[in-house]
């Protein structure tokens, strides 16, 4: 119940855009075409480009190597399904992790966790690929995986490795909470081995799953005389003054306070300033009750799920802090835009604030049974000055016939609305709001596969008013046309893809301009080249809007 819980969004979102016709545009084909490159001779090293500096990406290519089957199998819809797929699969870890850490109601909490990530942000559900989202859900996974390491599964440790490696690498902003996971997990799970006198076979299994997820940007690191990495490391002292540590306070304020900003959709939050009106003291309030609880729940209540959890709590939220301290102020709007929002960095807020309450009231769960126990009269038997055993105590045993009925009661519940809330929104996005780009880009691909054997060309696009628009038109044509083998390549936006893609000085290739007017499309094809105008398919309507 609980992984088809966390499934269903998914899965209703990606009938949605089936139906109705989506192929990627924008940022969408910008993931697509590194996805497809991955089998070719310019494989990705990088992830996305990032807001931090030109030239500077996002750490690694993990989400293109998970994508590039499907993107092969299907290029049209390859994207959309197989990242969904993905998605549910590291819903699914978390679930089986959580399980492992808290029974069923571990199970049930974390499947919860990832609906209310899609409840707060549907775009989650309808547009997994893109990186942000990508990434939130494996970051999801990389909280439940690494609770269940610290509560003594060190089995988990390999998953955590891979499900911290996608995060990071997907974006930035999971980077600082999702390794220190993966570093803690680590000394934890070592000392456990050490303790209990047990092998360390899931050490080396993780290790080597960590190099093989890191190989790529490794390669890179060291190969180039610019590497990523370091650019990355270096990228924020580029940017200007820093938002600094009460900023940061702020988020988690924002984040794990009363009352939480994800109270309030996403969709509708357009900018980062609105963190500011949140108290930092309020965020460090939010810091010492989890320290509170995991101390409460190592000595006396002597619960090492609770501890754990409490840990996790701790970790996501002092990455979440000090990933927000760092951003640059100059790079957070002044004034709401919708062209230059950055509300996606604040995606991670609903794990991060959700998992701080869920360790406070594991503590309370937990108090309040032994203070019951205690006053029947009836008080736990357990040998003295052992802690109390991986997985079990108040987690597993409240996970009774009747709380496990009421919890996938109200999980499947949540599920409902959480697909009602994706249907609302998906009549905005993606598929609707970009059927007009989708015509246009359809438009233009009839015209140069008639004119044009496949072959290297050097396409430009000329679409006056339009703005931030042309990048979503030549970045969706770029990918169709890559797909039928026509090698594009581009000046614009071209950094955005790779070397492979941007056309040089004296590079002989066969010239493609592409004009967009609200009547329709005209293609040149050579110098002064030029074939009649061809109106959009689709509504006349969306045409215009462009």
């Amino acid at each position: 119940m609980a992984h088809l819980a966390a499934w269903m969004p998914f899965l209703w979102a990606l009938r949605w855009l089936w139906v109705h016709d989506w192929q990627p545009v924008s940022d969408a084909s910008a993931i697509a075409l590194r996805a497809w490159d991955v089998l070719t001779a310019h494989a990705p090293l990088v992830g996305q480009a990032t807001r931090l500096g030109a030239g500077i990406f996002d750490p690694g290519p993990l989400e293109y190597w998970l994508l590039t089957v499907p993107e092969h199998l299907d290029p049209t819809h390859g994207l959309a399904w197989g990242s969904a797929l993905w998605c549910m699969a590291a819903a699914s870890i978390a679930i089986e992790a959580a399980w492992s850490a808290g029974g069923a109601v571990g199970s049930l909490a974390a499947s919860a966790v990832v609906l209310g990530t899609v409840a707060w942000m549907p775009e989650v559900a309808l547009q997994p690929s893109w990186n942000p989202w990508f990434g939130v859900v494996f970051f999801i996974a990389a909280l439940a995986t690494g609770w269940a390491v610290l509560a003594g599964h060190r089995a988990w440790w390999p998953a955590l490795v891979c499900t911290a490696s996608v995060a990071t690498q997907a974006h930035l902003l999971f980077a600082l909470p999702a390794v220190a996971l993966a570093v803690v997990g680590l000394v934890v799970g070592l000392t456990d081995s050490r303790l209990h006198r047990s092998g360390y076979q899931w050490a080396w299994i993780g290790l080597a799953s960590g190099a093989v997820c890191w190989a790529a940007p490794l390669y890179q690191q060291f190969s180039s005389s610019a590497g990523n990495l370091t650019a990355l490391l270096h990228g924020q002292a580029a940017t200007g003054r820093l938002t600094g540590p009460g900023f940061g306070l702020r988020a988690l304020a924002a984040s794990a306070g009363l009352p939480p900003l994800w109270r309030t959709p996403l969709e509708s939050l357009l900018d980062l300033n609105v963190i500011s009106s949140r108290s930092a003291v309020v965020g460090g309030v939010v810091l010492a009750v989890t320290v509170a609880a995991m101390a409460a729940a190592i000595r006396p209540l002597r619960s090492r799920p609770v501890a754990a959890l409490a840990a996790i709590s701790l970790i996501a939220s002092a990455g979440a802090v000090a990933t927000y301290a760092n951003l640059s102020v100059g790079g957070i709007p002044v004034a709401p835009s919708p062209l230059d929002t950055l509300n996606y960095l604040m995606i991670v807020m609903f794990p991060v604030g959700l998992v701080c309450w869920m360790a406070v009231a594991g503590a309370l769960a937990v108090a309040g049974k032994r203070l019951l126990a205690a006053l029947s009269g009836r008080s736990p038997v357990r040998r003295p000055n052992r802690p109390e055993p991986a997985g079990s105590g108040a987690l597993r045993s409240s996970g009774g016939a009747l709380v496990r009925a009421l919890g996938m009661l109200a999980v499947a519940g949540f599920a409902v609305a959480t697909s009602a809330a994706t249907s609302g929104s998906a009549s905005q996005f993606p598929a609707v709001a970009d059927a007009a780009y989708v015509h246009v880009v359809a438009a233009a691909d009839r015209q140069i596969t008639h004119r044009l054997a496949a072959q290297p060309i050097a396409l430009t696009i000329s679409a006056p008013g339009m703005g931030y628009h042309d990048r979503r038109l030549l970045l969706g044509l770029v990918w169709v046309l890559t797909t039928q083998g026509y090698s594009p390549r581009i000046s614009q936006y071209g950094g955005e893809l790779g070397p492979s893609y941007v056309t040089r000085p004296g590079l002989r290739i066969t010239p493609v301009r592409v004009d967009v007017r609200p009547g329709g499309v005209t293609i040149a094809v050579g110098p002064g080249h030029s074939v009649r105008a061809v109106a959009v398919r689709g509504d006349h309507r969306s045409a215009k809007q462009l």
